[in-house]
């Protein structure tokens, strides 16, 4: 049988289950999903100038924090998360940059990484919800 179901449990596995995968989401997914939402809630236009800056350091600090997490157990998956996370960091640390220096012309920037890093995320969160379902 050639399937996807397993026949003995490999003590050295390579691959990662899709229960190991399913725990990691339980524990980290709302974590994720927060920090994108907070990347479109910023370049949805989160108020004053003053407003702005203070979300744009809120996401570096919480990108930053969420770069401490442990990685989940599939390769694919943790590179994806770490590219998110870090297109995430860099929109922080150019929409800073943008206010400091009144660079009227980083919008289109700073929408850019912000659709880079919110795409990668949401590409975790669908891998890890979609783990174990096409098992019965």
């Amino acid at each position: 049988m050639n399937g996807t179901s397993t026949t003995a449990p490999a003590s050295g596995s390579h691959a990662p289950s899709a229960k190991a995968l399913q725990a990691w989401g339980a524990a980290h997914v709302a974590t994720i999903q927060s920090l994108s939402d907070e990347a479109s809630h910023l370049l949805g236009g989160a108020g004053s100038a003053d407003q702005v800056k203070l979300a744009c350091s809120a996401l570096g600090s919480h990108a930053q924090a969420a770069l401490s997490l442990p990685p989940p157990p599939d390769a694919a998956t943790a590179s994806q998360l770490q590219t998110g996370l870090a297109d995430l960091s860099q929109l922080a640390r150019d929409c800073a940059a943008a206010f400091a220096t009144g660079d009227a012309t980083a919008s289109s920037r700073l929408i850019y990484e912000a659709n880079q890093g919110t795409t990668a995320l949401s590409q975790v969160i669908q891998t890890v919800n979609g783990a174990g379902r096409g098992t019965s």
